[in-house]
């Protein structure tokens, strides 16, 4: 099966649920192999850089929340 948007290394590729190798197609396109009769394929794209900045994300509003929490029980002291 080959498909026509652009081949990029951060896509994982699923046949009825196990994980399928990519391949580079014509130089640009992504493309698998597909055994015969019916399948369920999914592609999913898992950029690494997206992780990282939901884990940082979540840290930096988990800080936030912490600072207001004792900045608020702060003033009530003073």
């Amino acid at each position: 099966m080959v498909l026509t948007d652009a081949f990029y290394p951060n896509w994982v590729a699923t046949i009825d649920e196990e994980k399928a190798k990519i391949y580079l197609a014509d130089g640009l396109v992504r493309a698998i192999f597909v055994p015969e009769g019916n399948h369920t394929i999914e592609f999913q794209y898992e950029p690494v850089f997206f992780q990282s900045g939901g884990i940082i994300s979540f840290v930096t509003g988990i800080f936030l929340i912490v600072v207001l929490v004792y900045s608020h029980k702060f003033k009530k002291i003073s």
